[in-house]
């Protein structure tokens, strides 16, 4: 929920207080569950021409409209999407950038050779003047990429390079004025485009350097403040919204971050103009599989109604559509799914589906890399800080006795919400932060901070701006010498003006209200109304502890990288919780649906083929369907409260005050 109950108590009593009907509307990330269904919707694609496709996504209608004679399964190598596009569109949606060449690398790959394979470099590095390209499939050993001098043009004609230049700036420094208070500085270092990660261990490494990468994120969703746009589920991602998203490019890289978080997409839009501007930054992106759909989450129904098989499908079609993208961090299976059953069965009952639903989508990318048809992409999820020992161990456990390769999650994301007493100022005062370092200490794959950064009206007035963030968390995470964090994300870029509580231009604390910045003029739709991104002083603290993290970082080579012995392995699987059970004690629906023809449907020329995959299957709910509660009973609810609601919101707050 974007109305974040973890902030205070006393916000919490006063919002209580001011009526007996709160009608908070959802966001698409923040707090409790928003990855759980809630209402139906349409997901809508359009391309210049062709005709319709529809297929039933529960009782929601996933609609695409594309043009069927570029349809192919084997798409032609000369038809690659370029990954060096800048953000610029023509009229239909083509790029209108040109990419740029390929550092000077020892050992590199020549013109029209897979710089993957055995007979390339290996290292996926092409030679000066070549850029890697995304091509069909050509054989064993052989991946989906191809050195030529320019992606977008014929493959013999070079590109001009339009990377901007950024003129590089001390990091602010903390020294304010009126004159200069939102001025935007940057991190002065290099920012290489964001070329493909692994994990080796509890680290991500990138594939093309060796070094590993500490994420400094930020999760986006940029609804505006007003129009048919301000509403959940969007996909503003798309050629379609690069009106939007190319007004925050540029905003990314001023704020020292390296990734995103993205909650919600559609699986049958075209993606390539975003992430392909991401990628030019040196921009990583995590993908949500699941979304505020019915059908389209981990439920609130015990096993195994909980995960739907429509859910499994789309969870493949969103593979397909991203797996191309050579900067996907990875995917997030789910968003504090457990939240939505804790009025219910509690917090870990569909535990076990969100637990199949990671095996399933390992499986899938497993199969797809057997057949050449994409690289490993690491599954994980993001998971809300409530029973933390137990969900740890559990999601990196093995409850098949060593013959499942694929049930434990290869990241795992921690939404945390900590030390909302704004005179915390140093590393003696992370109390919160240092028991969490301690719980992963031993932990054997990658942990981020999925979410971070609580609000509280402690935090100084800064410019006029009330209850102004300092970030030390991201700091922090840093810090301690236990090496159990790989970085995170703070929550989030922009304000959503719906659910703040006093509105714009949000300069009075307001526990709503989680944006780096806002939108302006009060009443942009993104349409007819341009929105204009105004930071805050918030957005600067963020910027100088982001920038100080980029140059302070350590990074480790994998080549001489080596786990210690305490991080190796699965962890036990929790005793004693009957809940957690093993995913193969139930019979899945969502196993009567075959793998083996979606590998097929992965397009690497450009927009996707997903409109040719096979049919949405329709969940039988049989007593479980669509949840209308969502969000472990938090603050989108009718009051009265009953005492178990209320127990619930002050639980939330007391964690995030205290832990």
């Amino acid at each position: 929920m974007r109305l974040h109950v973890g902030t205070a108590t006393a916000a919490l009593l006063l919002v209580i207080s001011q009526s007996s009907t709160v009608a908070q509307d959802e966001g698409q990330g923040q707090g409790q569950g928003t990855d759980e269904p809630r209402t139906p919707i349409t997901l809508t694609s359009t391309s210049p021409a062709g005709g319709n496709t529809s297929t039933a996504l529960g009782n929601a209608n996933v609609t695409s409209a594309f043009d069927s004679s570029a349809l192919s399964s084997s798409p032609s190598p000369s038809t690659n999407v370029s990954f060096a596009f800048d953000g610029e569109l023509d009229s239909i949606g083509n790029s209108t950038d040109t990419p740029s060449t390929s550092p000077i690398i020892a050992e590199c790959t020549s013109i029209g050779v897979d710089p993957f394979s055995p007979s390339g470099s290996g290292n996926g590095v092409c030679c000066p003047g070549l850029e890697s390209c995304l091509a069909d499939h050509f054989g064993v050993n052989e991946w989906h990429y191809r050195c030529y001098k320019c992606c977008s043009k014929p493959h013999d004609e070079p590109c001009q390079s339009i990377i901007p230049t950024i003129v590089p700036n001390d990091t602010y420094d903390g020294d304010r004025d009126e004159a200069s208070a939102l001025e935007i500085k940057t991190y002065d270092g290099d920012r290489d485009e964001a070329s493909a990660l692994e994990i080796k261990g509890n680290k991500f490494f990138n594939i093309q350097t060796g070094k590993s990468v500490t994420i400094r994120g930020i999760a986006y969703y940029p609804r505006p403040n007003a129009g048919e746009l301000d509403k959940n589920n969007v996909d503003f991602f798309t050629n379609e919204h690069h009106s939007i998203w190319k007004r925050d490019i540029e905003h990314f890289v001023k704020l020292n971050i390296n990734a995103v978080r993205l909650y919600a997409v559609d699986p049958f839009k075209n993606h390539d103009a975003f992430m392909n501007a991401l990628k030019r930054r040196g921009i990583y992106a995590i993908i949500g599989l699941a979304a505020n759909c019915e059908d389209c989450a981990i439920t609130k129904d015990s096993p195994p109604l909980c995960y739907p098989p429509a859910l499994k499908r789309r969870g493949q079609l969103i593979i397909n559509a991203f797996s191309k993208y050579e900067n996907v961090l990875g995917f997030s299976a789910g968003n504090e799914v457990g939240l939505s059953s804790a009025a219910y069965g509690g917090t870990l009952s569909n535990a076990p589906c969100q637990k199949k639903f990671i095996h399933d989508m390992r499986a899938y990318i497993g199969s797809c890399v057997a057949g050449n048809r994409m690289r490993s992409i690491p599954v994980g999820l993001a998971v809300a800080d409530e029973d933390r020992r137990v969900n740890l161990k559990y999601y990196n456990c093995d409850t098949s006795g060593g013959s499942d390769e694929f049930e434990h999650a290869e990241w795992y994301g921690q939404n945390s919400y900590l030390h909302c007493d704004g005179s915390a100022a140093s590393w003696d005062d992370a109390i919160g932060i240092k028991n969490i370092q301690k719980d992963f200490r031993s932990y054997s794959i990658p942990v981020l901070m999925t979410e971070f950064g609580c609000l509280n009206p402690s935090f100084p007035t800064v410019d006029g701006y009330e209850g102004t963030r300092t970030w030390l968390q991201a700091k922090w995470l840093q810090e301690g010498g236990t090496g159990s964090f790989s970085g995170g994300f703070a929550f989030e870029y922009s304000i959503e003006q719906r659910n703040a509580l006093y509105g714009y231009p949000h300069q009075a604390y307001d526990p709503g209200a989680y944006g780096v910045g806002y939108f302006s003029p009060e009443d942009c739709d993104g349409l007819q109304v341009p929105c204009e991104f105004v930071p805050m002083p918030t957005y600067f603290e963020l910027q100088k502890v982001y920038g100080k993290m980029a140059a302070a970082e350590v990074s480790e080579d994998k080549a001489s990288f080596e786990p210690p012995s305490f991080r190796q392995g699965r962890t036990d699987c929790p005793m004693n919780v009957p809940q957690l059970a093993k995913i193969s004690d139930y019979e899945w629906e969502a196993d009567s649906l075959s793998d083996d023809s979606m590998c097929k449907y992965i397009n690497f020329s450009g927009g996707n083929d997903n409109s040719n995959a096979p049919p949405l299957p329709k969940q039988n709910t049989n007593g479980g369907g669509k949840d209308e509660s969502n969000a472990a009973a938090a603050l989108t609810l009718t009051l009265p409260l009953t005492s178990i609601t209320l127990v619930m919101l002050l639980y939330h707050a007391g964690i995030a005050l205290f832990d």
